[in-house]
């Protein structure tokens, strides 16, 4: 293996050649008897979007609050829809004995989540 060049791409024999070609036109005959083939499209669908002055909300995607519960970060308007509660710990806070997970601190986290209605990621 030492001082020897390998060849970690193998050459294009025409056997490779032929078993690509077989998937492609399986996979075209595949849509067409599903009726999902090129052919079977008719319509165009235009999707215009509205010009608007609203904030945007994107659950799950949006803004997030490090640390803190949007109803205890001071430094959000009320008006940004926080969905994400986003927290980090140390092993030992999760874990402050061997085998002893400490439920209570995971459990009021969850709570303090759930009743600033936020989601919560860490």
């Amino acid at each position: 293996m030492f001082g020897k060049e390998i060849d970690m791409m193998p050459s294009k024999t025409p056997l490779h050649i032929v078993a690509v070609l077989k998937c492609v036109m399986l996979s075209l005959f595949a849509c067409e008897s599903l009726g999902k083939g090129p052919a079977t499209i008719t319509e165009i669908t235009t999707i215009v979007p509205e010009e608007t002055d609203e904030l945007l909300a994107n659950p799950g995607m949006g803004w997030v609050t490090p640390g803190k519960t949007r109803d205890k970060d001071k430094n959000l308007p009320d008006w940004i829809p926080s969905t994400i509660h986003y927290a980090r710990w140390g092993w030992g806070t999760l874990e402050p004995q061997p085998g002893r997970i400490d439920y209570e601190f995971l459990d009021r986290v969850l709570s303090e989540t759930r009743k600033a209605g936020q989601q919560l990621a860490f």
